[in-house]
């Protein structure tokens, strides 16, 4: 036989979440957000992450060795025939003019 437990989940108020609104304007870090507010760094985040929508995820990486338009000469050489791939392509001097080797 199976016990459930329902855990709740506090939201937290109006009032905890203006203040950390009001903090982060402020310019303070999200970690002295959390130890001024005293609630969980995950609800802060959480908070943050809602009025940070339109903000632009970074991912992380290196940018692409190849332009859109390297990647069109590409194409265009492999469908003429000049390549068989785009390991060919690549090493074809008027193909790819700037590619960025790192």
């Amino acid at each position: 036989m199976f016990i459930f437990t329902i855990i709740t989940i506090k939201s937290i108020s109006t009032f905890e979440r203006h203040s950390i609104i009001s903090l982060f304007f402020l310019c303070l870090s999200s970690k002295k957000i959390v130890s001024q507010i005293s609630l969980w760094k995950s609800t802060v985040f959480q908070v943050l992450q809602e009025i940070q929508l339109d903000k632009p995820r970074l991912h992380g990486g290196h940018p692409s060795k190849l332009t859109s338009t390297n990647k069109r000469a590409i194409v265009q050489y492999i469908i003429a025939g000049k390549a068989n791939n785009a390991v060919q392509a690549t090493v074809m001097p008027q193909a790819c003019t700037s590619i960025n080797h790192y």
